[in-house]
C-alpha cells in the first residue's frame, strides 16, 4: 500500500509576490497549467488524431477584497513589467493573524516546494455590488520558464549525478562533488570500504568497535549556508535488512545504530539542504547622478555621484586615457560627448557602493557613435579598458550593477 499523502487545507495555499509576501484579503486563488497542441495530419493516422505538444502556459488567477493594493496592480499592469510570482503553501505563524493586525501579511513557507516565474497582468476586474464587499479579481499569465523550487538548495550528491571518489591513500576518504558543495564522507578506522557507482558499502565490521561515518561539507558558493545533512543507509545483519534515516544539523558524525551483529551498512544517499541567501542586485543608472565632475587637467576623470558625494551610495569613475580630448554633458538629456581629434575613444569605467562597501563588477553602456552613424549596447567588466573604435561618442546610460549582501 502507498503512503497516504497530506491534504493541503484551502486557507493555506496562497500566491505570493517576489519578497514572499501575501496580498491582502484573497478569498480564492487558482493556478492552471495548459499545454497547447498541434494536430497532426498524416495517412498514417486516419482514424484517431495524432497531436504533438506545442507550447505550455501558466495562469494564475487572484480574487480579493477590493482595497489600496488595486491600485499597485493597476500600475503593474499600466507598466507591462513582468513580476515574479510564487505559488505555494503560507508558513504556520501558529496563533497569529494577519486579520488581527498580528502579521503585516502571510508569507511562503520557503521549506516546501512552490511554483514560481515571471508573469504578466492580462487582466484586472474590480465589482462593487449594493449591500456587499467589494471585490476584484487579477489574471497572471506566464512570460517564459514556470519551476518548481523551494528556498533549500537540495543537493543528492549520490544517487542523482555523482559517484564516490576516493582521493586518499588510507581508504578512509571519499569525496562527492555537487553543484553546490563539496562533501567528502570519513569512515571509522575499522571499516572496510567498497564502493557501488551510486552508493558506498561499509564491510567487515569490527564488532567490538564502534562503526561510524562522518559527512563533512563545503559549500562552493559564499551565499549558501549548511542547513543540515540527511543521510539515508541500509543495514544488514546477514538476515535482514534494516533502512535507517539521520539527520545531523553540521558536520558532524552519524553512529550507526542497529542490535546485534552488523555485517554491511549501505550508505545509499546523502542528500545535503542549504539555506540560500543570494545578493540583492542593485542597478544604477550613473548618468542621471545629480552630479559630474572633471577631476584631472591632463587626463579627464569623469566623476558621478548621486547626491552628496561624500554620503553617495552610488559613485562611477570613467577615466579615459588621451590627453584631455574634449567633452560636453547635457543636463538635459543626462548624456556624455566625447570627441578626440587624434585616436579612437577609450575609456575604463570602475563604480562603488558606499554602504556597504560593494565594488561594481559590470555595468551596461549605450551609446551613439557619431562618427560611423549607429548605436551600440554592450556590457562589460568594470576596470576593462574600452575601445570605441571611434573618435567621437555620445554616452547615453551607464547602468551599474552591484551585488548586496543580504545580512
Amino acid at each position: 500500500m502507498g503512503t497516504i499523502k497530506k491534504k493541503i487545507d484551502g486557507n493555506d495555499l496562497m500566491l505570493f509576490n517576489s519578497e514572499g509576501k501575501s496580498w491582502a484579503w484573497a478569498t480564492n486563488h487558482s493556478l492552471t497549467f495548459t499545454i497547447d497542441t498541434l494536430e497532426i495530419q498524416s495517412k498514417d493516422c486516419p482514424k484517431y488524431p495524432f497531436v504533438e505538444k506545442s507550447k505550455m502556459s501558466v495562469e494564475i488567477t487572484s480574487e480579493n477584497l477590493y482595497c489600496e493594493e488595486f491600485d499597485d496592480l493597476f500600475a503593474i499592469m499600466m507598466s507591462k513589467t513582468p513580476i515574479t510570482l510564487k505559488f505555494g503553501i503560507k508558513k504556520n505563524e501558529g496563533d497569529k493573524y494577519v486579520s488581527e493586525g498580528d502579521l503585516a501579511s502571510w508569507e511562503i513557507d520557503g521549506y516546501q516546494d512552490y511554483f514560481t516565474g515571471k508573469f504578466i497582468i492580462v487582466s484586472l476586474e474590480a465589482s462593487a455590488s449594493t449591500g456587499e464587499k467589494a471585490t476584484y479579481s487579477v489574471n497572471f499569465q506566464s512570460v517564459g520558464k514556470i519551476k518548481q523550487e523551494n528556498d533549500y538548495l537540495k543537493i543528492d550528491t549520490l544517487t542523482e549525478t555523482q559517484h564516490w571518489l576516493k582521493e586518499d591513500d588510507h581508504g578512509v576518504d571519499y569525496h562527492l562533488y555537487g553543484a553546490y558543495s563539496h562533501a567528502y564522507v570519513r569512515f571509522s578506522s575499522t571499516a572496510t570500504v567498497r564502493l557501488g557507482d551510486n552508493h558506498a558499502t561499509i564491510a567487515s565490521v569490527n564488532k567490538t568497535q564502534d562503526t561510524y561515518f562522518t559527512v563533512h561539507v563545503t559549500p562552493v558558493d559564499d551565499y549558501s549556508t549548511l542547513a543540515y545533512i540527511k543521510v539515508d543507509y541500509d543495514i544488514w545483519d546477514g538476515i535482514n535488512h534494516v533502512k535507517m534515516s539521520q539527520k545531523i544539523q553540521n558536520n558532524g558524525q552519524i553512529d550507526i545504530l542497529a542490535p546485534g551483529l552488523i555485517y554491511n551498512v549501505i550508505v545509499e544517499n546523502v542528500t545535503i539542504y542549504y539555506t540560500y541567501n543570494p545578493p540583492t542586485i542593485v542597478s544604477f543608472n550613473s548618468l542621471n547622478a545629480q552630479n559630474i565632475t572633471n577631476t584631472s587637467p591632463n587626463q579627464i576623470y569623469f566623476l558621478w555621484w548621486d547626491g552628496d558625494a561624500m554620503t553617495s551610495n552610488n559613485i562611477m569613475l570613467a577615466q579615459t586615457t588621451q590627453y584631455a580630448p574634449n567633452w560636453t554633458y547635457n543636463e538635459n538629456d543626462k548624456s556624455l560627448t566625447i570627441r578626440d581629434a587624434v585616436d579612437n575613444v577609450r575609456l575604463t569605467f570602475t563604480g562603488q557602493w558606499r554602504n556597504p562597501s560593494v565594488s561594481a563588477q559590470t555595468f551596461d553602456i549605450n551609446y551613439y557613435d557619431i562618427e560611423n552613424d549607429y548605436d551600440v549596447e554592450d556590457t562589460y567588466q568594470t576596470g576593462q579598458l574600452i575601445n570605441f573604435q571611434s573618435h567621437h561618442i555620445k554616452i547615453y546610460n551607464v547602468i551599474m550593477y552591484y551585488e548586496i549582501p543580504n545580512n
